[in-house]
């Protein structure tokens, strides 16, 4: 199994800032398209809310990253989506995701360890039911969790989701009494704002299934394109993000519509989005999905 590369002394926003950003974002791109595809077709589908909930809350607890719970809520999908589980062993596959998940994406004194989380669930599983369950979904995954999520894709955005002349755009008529000192802090509360916003999206974002059928990089994109609006910050998509990223907003606008519409009905028109945005249609929702109950092969 590969281990995402933390031994770099740069920071991951250095990296993400630097010269090689379009590439990183171009390689997770390529990533993404290996996706196994999701139909909702899991008979447990209905517990994954409550599933989701408790991964997080535990991602919490423990410290854990973003990606780790992104991507431990990714394996439970497609896991989950291609297996009929026992009941009783939905807590243990969700929070065996979850240690898979951190041991590829933390630092290994992070990585939680067994009787920790054993402690976590209200059963008698073994030690060996959890190295079990990891092998049965490292198999099934062929041994890799390079897999992409909406969290990896804005980690990088972020770093571009708020720049020096937004905070200059936003209160132009105080320009003239701000100085170097006042400036840095207005806009480190400025990126706090953006980074709560996102992280709000994220997990709206996360738990319905809708936004499965988008891949992670338009998920990613569409939360920081909403950010910027939310924070009334203009353009919503700068020059520099379409540079960054390589896409120009019609690659997301459908996402972005879908969740205008579950945010508040309303905020699609108050907002007075661009209609060079959009294109027509709407999103795959999990009714729309093929009603399987037996394991496929993908």
């Amino acid at each position: 199994m590969e281990k995402r590369n933390h031994n770099n002394s740069r920071s991951l926003d250095e990296q993400c800032r630097g010269e090689y950003a379009k590439d990183v974002i171009k390689a997770l791109i390529l990533k993404e398209r290996r996706r196994k595809k999701f139909f909702c077709r899991s008979p447990q589908i209905h517990e994954r809310p409550q599933l989701i909930s408790w991964i997080q809350k535990l991602s919490e607890r423990l410290k854990l990253q973003n990606t780790t719970s992104h991507l431990a809520v990714y394996v439970l999908d497609i896991f989950m989506d291609n297996h009929d589980i026992e009941p009783s062993k939905l807590k243990l596959l969700a929070i065996v995701c979850l240690l898979l998940a951190a041991k590829f994406e933390e630092l290994d004194s992070n990585i939680p360890k067994i009787s920790v989380l054993k402690n976590k669930l209200d059963s008698d599983f073994a030690p060996t039911d959890f190295i079990t369950m990891e092998l049965v979904i490292l198999k099934f995954l062929k041994w890799q969790l390079a897999h992409p999520t909406t969290a990896h894709f804005v980690e990088i955005f972020s770093s571009y989701a708020v720049e020096e002349n937004d905070l200059v755009c936003c209160r132009e008529e105080h320009v003239d009494v701000i100085n170097n000192e006042t400036m840095k802090c207005a806009m480190s509360s400025l990126r706090l704002e953006a980074s709560e916003a996102m992280q709000e999206l994220m997990e709206i974002t996360l738990k319905d299934t809708s936004y499965i059928k988008f891949q992670p990089s338009v998920i990613a994109a569409t939360i920081v394109c909403l950010t910027r609006r939310q924070l009334m910050l203009e353009p919503p998509w700068t020059p520099t993000l379409v540079k960054v990223t390589g896409m120009n907003g019609k690659e997301f606008s459908h996402c972005l519509k879908w969740l205008l519409r579950e945010i508040d009905a309303d905020e699609e028109t108050s907002m007075k989005i661009d209609e060079g945005y959009f294109t027509g249609g709407s999103p795959c929702s999990p009714e729309q999905s093929p009603d399987v109950v037996k394991r496929k092969n993908p």
